[in-house]
């Protein structure tokens, strides 16, 4: 019988937001789920390079879900939230 070698996970980095290049719009995904992964949500947002929100969104659906399908949902609204509109 084999053993699982349990990663660890190095918890050091500090990740912060930095704002695009002039003339550039950044997009900003992020999902969890809940109840052990029976719910799931999203947010996206859209900002510029003076750090002005452009436009958000959100969901919370009632679905399993892992955290990376849930990301991944997100990332396909955020791409038809930006071919749809003339951001």
């Amino acid at each position: 019988m084999q053993r699982v070698k349990i990663q660890e996970h190095n918890l050091d980095h500090t990740f912060t937001w930095s704002k695009p290049l002039i003339d550039v719009i950044k997009c900003n995904v992020d999902a969890s789920t809940f109840n052990n992964n029976s719910v799931m949500g999203y947010v996206t947002c859209f900002r510029d390079s003076a750090d002005q929100l452009l436009f958000e969104k959100s969901d919370v659906s009632h679905f399993s879900a892992t955290v990376i399908v849930a990301e991944s949902i997100g990332l396909i609204e955020s791409i038809k939230m930006a071919m749809s509109s003339l951001l």
